[in-house]
């Protein structure tokens, strides 16, 4: 985009320029919005905690902060589905204050369908915070 500087003014209106940049850009100049989402496991994970993430949103990471200590912890991004499907790997969750994340995400499933997704623990005594980072185009 060009802005031509006239005799009479010496700089553009901001607002003129924001309506041209408006006219001017697709969606697909635009970036899109990175946004979190925070899952709190405590005594239920095995069954499942739904995550609030828009429908078709696209998962591009999870970090999990352990808030106490077991063994075989673990954390587990999965699809909302009647049968859940792996989003992600086990990420560990054993000793307390450590922090992991994700090393793998199934791009077949990264992006948000309509049954949702829910975090799963290994053990119901597994606990932490779950932070699901996410792509939302704008």
């Amino acid at each position: 985009m060009t802005i031509h500087q006239s005799d009479s003014q010496v700089s553009p209106n901001i607002a003129e320029v924001l309506q041209r940049l408006q006219q001017e850009w697709t969606k697909a100049d635009m970036v899109s919005s990175v946004l979190v989402s925070e899952v709190l496991v405590t005594l239920t994970g095995t069954s499942g905690i739904d995550a609030v993430i828009p429908l078709g949103a696209e998962i591009i990471d999870v970090v999990v902060i352990c808030s106490g200590a077991n063994t075989s912890g673990t954390m587990q991004l999965k699809t909302g589905a009647d049968t859940p499907v792996a989003i992600t790997d086990a990420i560990v969750c054993a000793v307390d204050k450590v922090v992991n994340r994700s090393g793998t995400i199934d791009d077949a499933y990264k992006y948000v369908g309509a049954d949702g997704v829910k975090v799963f623990s290994n053990a119901d005594d597994d606990s932490g915070y779950v932070y699901i980072l996410y792509k939302r185009n704008l």
